[in-house]
């Protein structure tokens, strides 16, 4: 069984997702808010879980992570995909790479865009899905220097329908 929580935070218009193995209490927080760090570590403690790790769907300036105060706080990992070019990841993640919490995992998946290093988090039974129902903003509004429409493009070519089709059946 799978506790999730889906955390909001209205400075930055952030959505942050609190999963964890209801058995073992093992949870994952992906997108964490520095400004939320003491409302979600409130959370999780409430919960009883164990943070193992923090996971960032992207590095950038609309986005700042607070994985460093769970790092401090609760010995959580931190990690993020690998081109992001970010350093002080525990982990960097690959486009296959698993993360796994308790019973469950979540399957990375590159999705660049918004800025090239950014992932998707997918889970185990494809029954959710991180970022997905925004991938046409990041790659039509990107405001990263690199990512032109040439590469807007070509990332459009490689991920093409498949991403789509997971999204859809991840509604589903």
């Amino acid at each position: 069984m799978l506790i999730f929580r889906q955390l909001f935070d209205p400075q930055s218009s952030t959505y942050s997702y609190l999963l964890a193995d209801r058995r073992s209490r093992e949870a994952v927080l992906i997108d964490p808010v520095f400004e939320q760090a003491q409302r979600d570590a409130a959370l999780i403690q409430e919960l009883d879980l164990k943070l193992v790790a923090t996971l960032d769907t992207h590095v950038h300036a609309d986005h700042v992570t607070g994985a460093w105060l769970f790092k401090q706080r609760c010995g959580s990992a931190i990690a993020l995909g690998a081109a992001s070019g970010a350093a002080g990841a525990d982990r960097y993640l690959a486009h296959g790479d698993r993360v796994q919490f308790g019973s469950h995992y979540l399957e990375v998946r590159a999705t660049p865009g918004h800025t090239e290093g950014c992932v998707t988090y997918v889970m185990d039974d494809e029954s959710l899905a991180d970022a997905l129902n925004d991938f046409a903003w990041r790659l039509g509004g990107s405001d990263d220097i690199h990512a032109t429409a040439r590469y807007r493009r070509e990332m459009v070519r490689r991920l093409g329908l498949k991403l789509i089709q997971e999204a859809r059946q991840c509604r589903s």
